[in-house]
């Protein structure tokens, strides 16, 4: 008896990150083709089997060999419709990692601009913050020069203040002594004007 043709293998999907929901669906695709070889060998099988019979009831030919150089036709021909699958299936594989690539290539690159705008508003509110700082501390020098200000503008007026009472104080000894100066003065010139009249009487 004839060996079966070989089944046409699958090329498997090893690369399981580049693997896709389209390389699936051609899968399946293959599947459904090699189900519909399937189907046409068998019916093929049942033909080659009638026209055997056919012929060896009518020839009386040994259809042996004619079986095994038509196994030997089918099956080169099977191999040669796995080797386009499978080279069909390798090209959709490459294209689809390709495509992976791609898709990693550009979501690194919207990360590296996502990392650049976040960079940007980093520093500009770093520059808002030291805005704000350098405001409040301009507030706060001004602040503390108008206190300086206001401290020695107190001072002034105490010392000025001072001052009036000192010369108050002054005045008061100025007239202090005035007055006890002419009182001293009125005294020696009654002296003197009794003298005078003591004088004026003894003789």
């Amino acid at each position: 008896a004839a060996s079966s043709p070989e089944p046409i293998l699958e090329v498997p999907c090893t690369d399981t990150e580049n693997c896709s929901p389209q390389t699936d669906f051609s899968r399946r695709d293959f599947e459904t083709a090699k189900e519909l070889a399937a189907a046409k060998e068998r019916k093929l099988r049942e033909a080659e089997g009638t026209i055997r019979e056919l012929t060896e009831e009518r020839h009386g030919c040994d259809m042996t060999k004619i079986k095994a150089l038509t196994d030997l036709n089918m099956r080169e021909k099977q191999l040669k419709k796995s080797e386009g699958a499978e080279a069909t299936l390798r090209e959709q594989v490459q294209k689809h990692a390709a495509e992976v690539i791609r898709l990693k290539e550009m979501a690194a690159s919207l990360e590296g601009k996502v990392t650049a705008l976040k960079t940007k508003a980093d520093s500009a509110e770093k520059l808002r913050e030291k805005s704000r700082n350098s405001f409040a501390s301009s507030i706060a020098k001004r602040r503390a020069k108008m206190r300086s200000l206001e401290l020695r503008l107190d001072e002034a007026r105490r010392q000025l203040d001072l001052q009036a009472v000192g010369r108050r104080c002054q005045a008061a000894l100025v007239r202090e002594a005035v007055d006890t100066a002419t009182a001293e003065l009125g005294a020696e010139h009654a002296s003197e004007l009794k003298a005078q009249r003591a004088a004026a009487a003894a003789a």
